[in-house]
């Protein structure tokens, strides 16, 4: 099983989005959503513990969800200014190192973190 901490901004227009606002991608519930950058992973936990901590922190929701096509070593094939390349090359350093952080910001993904294709939300946690 996995989790999704997701933004709920339905009070202005009834959409569940991604934390990450420059990387923003609205989820529906029941439905697969990719990525709608080529290539770019979508970010899920692989425990509860770790997802409850990032996403109670930050005062974000929480869903189980299904995944598919777990990134090995995603890449960035685009460019679209300075911060989200170096994010995404960074994500992807990380993976091939096999490093977990516990801060997110343009250096480090939070403890738990697992890049992904695609994320169905199933069932809201919190």
């Amino acid at each position: 099983m996995f989790w999704k901490v997701v933004a709920d901004r339905s009070s202005v227009d009834g959409r569940i989005s991604s934390v990450i606002s420059f990387f923003s991608v609205d989820y529906k519930v029941g439905e697969f959503v990719a990525s709608p950058w080529v290539g770019t992973p979508l970010c899920v936990f692989d425990n509860l513990k770790d997802a409850s901590n990032f996403a109670e922190k930050w005062h974000h929701q929480l869903y189980t969800c299904e995944i598919r096509g777990r990134f090995r070593k995603p890449w960035v094939p685009w460019s679209q200014g300075g911060n989200a390349v170096v994010l995404m090359n960074t994500i992807c350093d990380l993976i091939r190192r096999k490093k977990k952080h516990v801060h997110l910001g343009y250096h480090k993904l939070p403890k738990g973190t697992v890049c992904v294709r695609e994320v169905k939300l199933l069932e809201r946690v919190f």
